[in-house]
């Protein structure tokens, strides 16, 4: 009697009450920490380049718009975030299997790329906003810096916490490991804020909310990424410091992710109530615009240019003596 039921017992012992995990291959975060610190740094020295042509560049008319110290300031911070983002993940590439650390650390370093890609797009967006025909490309920009890369970035940052959760339930990153059901709380978290922002950030930037005030404090955006960048560095150092076996709990992920989602969150609302209203010149104004209160050599000029205007002719004045003379469909000198 004793033998059936140890029998019994140890049937039960072996039959598992849930069906087992599936297997995931984990993700080589070394490898690809590699080609994120080449892209990081390549994006930063078109950065540099383009902040040193900037600061170069000497204004002939002097009734020209001056450069905009906004968009100095935001390319200097998105120069600032893309080289530490690309020592983070040079630091992440040279460790020799994926742990809890690197995972903690790519989360860390991907925020980090995150807002630079960001800055990147919004400095595009204030370069192109000093030019009236250059307005439906700003827009465009605007829409990139303030729903696109915030969404893709808080989305990239829930695939990077996936990789905590394989560590969790495995002895090594470069096996496959253990992906239980119970993981995937964190990523449904993650999916709600991604979904919640997209629906916050497309609606404030389809009604155009703007503000007088975020207009004139529009400096602090990269004041603000320059701090946030020293922070995720000092939390990046703060990760390494932790032994191997480290792995984030599940509160810290969650954390995470939710103070993620309001800093990218912030950020987007605060360039969409700062930015300029986009100005698109019509054929009149243009062409008064390019004539305006220019020098004529004589009352002449003035009489020729005033009837090819009410005519349909567009005038754009290359230089006080000289000027194109064109029409729609047609381009006569």
């Amino acid at each position: 009697m004793k033998d059936v039921m140890g029998e019994w017992y140890l049937l039960l012992r072996s039959t598992p009450s849930v069906e087992p995990c599936p297997l995931r291959d984990a993700f080589q975060i070394p490898i690809t920490s590699g080609y994120y610190s080449q892209a990081a740094g390549a994006m930063a020295g078109l950065c540099f380049a383009a902040l040193v042509l900037l600061l170069g560049v000497k204004e002939k008319d002097a009734r020209a718009p001056r450069q905009n110290p906004d968009a100095l300031a935001t390319l200097f911070a998105t120069l600032f975030s893309l080289i530490f983002s690309m020592i983070q993940y040079s630091v992440l590439a040279g460790t020799r299997a994926a742990d809890g650390r690197t995972a903690g650390g790519e989360l860390v370093a991907g925020l980090t790329f995150t807002l630079a890609i960001s800055m990147l797009f919004h400095a595009l967006g204030l370069l192109l906003e000093m030019q009236p025909e250059c307005a439906s490309i700003a827009e465009l920009a605007r829409w990139v810096s303030v729903v696109i890369i915030p969404v893709c970035g808080l989305l990239f940052l829930v695939m990077g916490s996936q990789d905590s959760e394989l560590i969790r339930f495995g002895s090594s990153g470069q096996e496959p490991l253990v992906a239980c059901p119970e993981s995937s709380t964190v990523q449904a978290v993650g999916l709600v804020l991604v979904g919640v922002m997209a629906i916050c950030l497309i609606m404030v930037k389809a009604t155009n909310w703007r503000t007088a005030w975020a207009h004139r404090h529009r400096s602090l955006v990269p004041v603000v990424t320059l701090v946030l960048t020293v922070v995720s560095l000092f939390c990046f150092g703060f990760l390494s410091m932790h032994p191997s076996d480290f792995v984030a709990p599940r509160w810290a992920l969650v954390a995470f992710l939710a103070t993620a989602w309001l800093l990218l969150t912030a950020i987007a609302v605060f360039v969409q109530l700062g930015s300029k209203k986009p100005v698109v010149p019509s054929r009149g104004i243009a062409a008064e615009t390019a004539i305006g209160t220019d020098e004529r050599s004589s009352g002449e000029d003035d009489s020729l240019h005033k009837v090819l205007m009410e005519r349909g002719w567009v005038i754009i004045l290359m230089s006080p003596k000289r000027s194109r003379v064109f029409k729609p469909g047609r381009d006569r000198r």
